[in-house]
């Protein structure tokens, strides 16, 4: 599974385009703020899951991975809860 939904990537960047143009010039500040939070989020969140196959098994819990099978969804994340359970 990867780390992020491409699909959900693109749409952050489309919200956060139009976010920036709504306020204008008094963005400036805002979005300043805004990417050195979110920057350092993401530090804190790599540096509390430095292995990737660890932060990529929370993927499980997104519901748009979820299969439409339900003989697939029986099974469906077992693995990534036991790497979570037992680290």
């Amino acid at each position: 599974m990867p780390l992020l939904n491409p699909n959900l990537l693109m749409e952050l960047k489309a919200h956060w385009k139009k976010f920036e143009n709504e306020l204008g010039g008094l963005s400036e500040q805002l979005v300043s703020l805004t990417k050195k939070y979110v920057n350092s989020l993401s530090g804190n969140i790599r540096d509390r899951f430095p292995e990737p196959e660890l932060l990529s098994a929370f993927a499980c819990f997104d519901p748009n991975y979820l299969p439409l099978r339900r003989d697939e969804r029986e099974s469906y994340g077992f693995d990534q809860i036991k790497e979570l359970v037992e680290r």
